[in-house]
C-alpha cells in the first residue's frame, strides 16, 4: 500500500498521482559534478507532489542553479512548476 497517513486506505488517483510524482521529480538532478564542483541536491516535498522544483546546468564553463517554489501544493502547483 503506498499512502501518505499510516493506515489510510489509497484513495481513488493515488497510484497515478504516485507516478505522476515519480515523473516531475525525476526531471531533477541529484547530483552535479565538474572539474572543480561536487553538489548533491536532495529535494523533501511537503505532499507527494508538489509545486517544487530545481535544477543545475552548466553553462559557459560556469554554473547556473534554478529554484522555482510555486505557491500552494499538489497536483496544480506541480503542473505549474513543470510549465515554468
Amino acid at each position: 500500500m503506498n499512502t501518505d497517513e499510516p493506515g489510510r486506505a489509497p484513495a481513488a488517483g493515488d497510484d497515478d498521482i504516485g507516478l505522476a510524482a515519480k515523473v516531475h521529480y525525476g526531471f531533477q538532478p541529484l547530483t552535479f559534478d565538474d572539474a572543480h564542483l561536487d553538489i548533491a541536491a536532495k529535494i523533501r516535498p511537503l505532499n507527494r507532489l508538489g509545486g517544487d522544483y530545481y535544477g543545475m546546468v552548466s553553462v559557459d564553463g560556469g554554473l547556473v542553479i534554478y529554484v522555482c517554489d510555486v505557491v500552494g501544493h499538489g497536483i496544480a502547483s506541480a503542473l505549474f512548476a513543470s510549465h515554468v
